[in-house]
């Protein structure tokens, strides 16, 4: 059934419910202004899940059973032989998640109305928002307090330093993990 189940996992990667479905499945889950919406729904990609499937499948088989002639059962398996090899694979998709969640801002847009749940995106945005709105005012004759460029530019500063200090802690991992499937001589 592996063609079956492959083909069903490709199908939802190439069509989803849409904006509105999403929604409305959201809402009868109870996960409105609830922290949990920006984080189930993103739990699984199923393109990252076959990155991670196509690099397990590099694995020789020949160590499973090495360690299962030695007495090793399936968990003692997955935690001494796989994860230690599947490191650069695992964080280069850690950085995957970490970024589409970090730069992810309209998932909180429609389902997160709670100022104290709004990721700092939203908050960015909310930023640069109003600060075209006080340029909008101004312009029609209206007083209001100015929102200096620096201030913009210090939000979207903000917003990107925890990235950059990310990335090169990963990045070792990252470059590993890119470059796994390709053709060694």
């Amino acid at each position: 059934g592996r063609k079956f189940y492959n083909g069903m996992m490709l199908l939802t990667m190439y069509f989803s419910a849409g904006t509105i479905p999403n929604y409305l499945l959201m809402k009868q889950l109870h996960l409105l202004d609830n922290p949990l919406v920006l984080i189930i729904p993103n739990c699984l990609s199923i393109f990252n899940m076959i990155i991670l499937r196509s690099f397990l499948y590099t694995v020789p088989e020949s160590l499973r059973e090495s360690a299962q002639l030695d007495g090793a059962g399936p968990v003692n398996i997955l935690i001494r032989i796989y994860l230690p090899l599947s490191k650069p694979v695992l964080s280069t998709l850690a950085l995957f998640y970490a970024v589409g969640r970090w730069n992810g801002f309209s998932d909180a847009l429609m389902y997160v109305s709670n100022p104290k749940y709004a990721p700092i995106q939203l908050k960015l945005y909310q930023v640069i928002n109003n600060r075209s709105s006080i340029e909008t005012s101004q312009q029609e004759g209206f007083a209001s307090p100015v929102a200096s460029e620096g201030l913009k530019a210090a939000s979207v500063m903000f917003a990107t330093v925890p990235i950059l200090l990310v990335y090169p802690w990963l990045q070792r991992y990252f470059i590993t993990g890119v470059t796994i499937g390709a053709i060694k001589e």
